[in-house]
């Protein structure tokens, strides 16, 4: 569904992936590459609700020590500070303030100093 071609739809999943960290099902979210989908779909999606919510859900998750190795060791914090720095420079297709605001913050938060 995160390929769907109706963004609200992509976004619904996106949410809803975000919300399954707490639940204890890290090792699922693993396999099915959610982490690795969702930080594709926060640079990629044409849809500015979709990154968002993609961005949130990654925000999320990145609580959970399995999913913040996997996403450091894509270069999840270089890859959206690329996306953050060509937004900038392309003011027909800057992000929302959210969604560069929760760029921001999970930049922060795949740092090494904060590394679980």
């Amino acid at each position: 569904l995160l390929g769907d071609p109706q963004a609200g739809i992509r976004r619904n999943v996106a949410s809803a992936l975000g919300n399954l960290g707490p639940e204890g099902l890290e090792e699922e979210l693993l396999q099915c590459q959610v982490p690795q989908r969702l930080l594709e779909m926060a640079c990629g999606d044409p849809q500015p609700n979709v990154k968002e919510a993609a961005l949130i859900a990654l925000r999320s998750l990145q609580q959970e020590p399995g999913i913040h190795q996997v996403l450091v060791s894509l270069g999840a914090s270089e890859k959206l500070a690329l996306l953050s720095l060509g937004n900038q420079s392309l003011p027909h297709s800057s992000p929302r303030p959210a969604s560069a605001k929760h760029c921001r913050k999970l930049i922060h938060l795949l740092r090494p100093t904060h590394s679980m």
